[in-house]
């Protein structure tokens, strides 16, 4: 099968250069605005065509035409007609439409990973970007919302597009479903040697957004030691330079000082160096006022690590999904309360069986590898 994929560079994207690496029959045009040449690697079968080196915004990319026409016509040129084109997400909509109309595939994919763009839309639901955004989706033959949150609430704006609306769960990678590894990496060798036996360790794998909750963690993080000798380690991607990021990353040096408290930010931490992590963490906690579920949920329950979160929809729905969570609400007294709950309970023979639970339920249906299977053999 001859595929075109148009995205951006970042995990999800390398979970599907990994996926066609290993299923070589499918022979693959990847288009990125933004493309990390030190994490996409071509192979035989996967080309990979940037719009830029990285330093430009995509609004900046957009206003390039002849860059896409540069592109488009070495999209034409490959000889072939493609059998399905993928576009993952729709953060750049009007690069979207470009491509729809420049693109000529037998199925036509779009791919919404998250609430983002539902939001955008709905925001600006009387806007060109909205009816821009909307053109793709009526163009498109199959829409794939990852969770059926997602769906429920995308079908409530956009009942006409139920035929063609699914839900296609993501899940974590295939070679993460063997049983977790003892390695230390070189990055988290110095926390893990402060681990010693009677502490416990929390961590917190998400990036510094307004949305994310730093500051209520930070909080409870205070409360908690008070009572229970907590080590925390907070794993944060790449940052905004604003005023709260810069809050945030204050508050945070504060606290180093008074507890055990390690964070590595504006760096990306790999995947493999973020997995021992998960594996020797006693709990993971996930704050946020609104979010999607993303796949740190997913990797720590298949670690068997516990998980406190947000009481939002979104992660509501994981319950319903048959997982077990401890949802709190967003007040440094009641997430420092669930924090302590959980605490109490580990070693419990009740504890050991619902993260086991957890991971079994991770093994059977959020193996991205038979997932993505799934969305191409349309």
């Amino acid at each position: 099968m001859y595929i075109c994929m148009y995205g951006f560079s970042g995990q999800n994207t390398n979970i599907w250069l990994e996926y066609f690496k290993d299923h070589p029959k499918h022979k693959v045009t990847f288009i990125t605005p933004r493309l990390l040449k030190q994490t996409l690697k071509p192979a035989e079968n996967i080309s990979i065509i940037s719009l830029g080196d990285g330093k430009y915004s995509s609004r900046i990319l957009a206003s390039m035409y002849y860059r896409y026409m540069r592109m488009i016509t070495r999209i034409k040129i490959s000889a072939r007609n493609y059998d399905l084109f993928i576009l993952h997400g729709l953060y750049n909509w009007r690069d979207s439409i470009i491509f729809f109309g420049s693109v000529n595939a037998r199925k036509k994919i779009v791919l919404l990973w998250n609430d983002t763009n539902h939001v955008r839309i709905l925001q600006n639901i009387k806007s060109n970007t909205a009816r821009e955004m909307l053109t793709v989706l009526e163009k498109a033959d199959n829409i794939y919302p990852t969770w059926d949150v997602t769906r429920k609430s995308f079908l409530q704006s956009f009942p006409h597009l139920s035929q063609k609306t699914k839900t296609r769960p993501w899940g974590v990678r295939k070679d993460l479903f063997v049983e977790p590894s003892t390695d230390i990496s070189k990055i988290n060798r110095e926390l893990m040697a402060t681990l010693s036996r009677g502490k416990v360790f929390m961590f917190w794998p998400r990036s510094i957004h307004k949305n994310i909750r730093h500051d209520i963690l930070l909080q409870s993080i205070k409360l908690v030691s008070e009572e229970i000798s907590l080590v925390s380690f907070l794993a944060m991607g790449r940052m905004q330079s604003t005023l709260w990021s810069r809050k945030i990353i204050k508050q945070l040096h504060s606290l180093e000082n008074s507890t055990e408290v390690f964070a590595e930010y504006s760096k990306h931490l790999p995947l493999e160096d973020i997995i021992p992590l998960y594996n020797r963490a006693d709990l993971m906690v996930n704050l946020a006022d609104t979010d999607q579920l993303s796949s740190c949920i997913l990797e720590a329950f298949l670690s068997r690590t516990r998980i406190v979160l947000s009481n939002i929809p979104a992660y509501q729905e994981l319950l319903l999904l048959g997982f077990h969570v401890t949802l709190t609400e967003n007040t440094p007294e009641s997430v420092a309360s669930a924090i302590k709950k959980v605490v109490s309970s580990l070693g419990t023979e009740e504890s050991e069986e619902l993260i086991e639970n957890n991971r079994m339920l991770v093994l059977n249906k959020y193996n991205v590898d038979n997932n993505i299977t799934k969305i191409i053999d349309v």
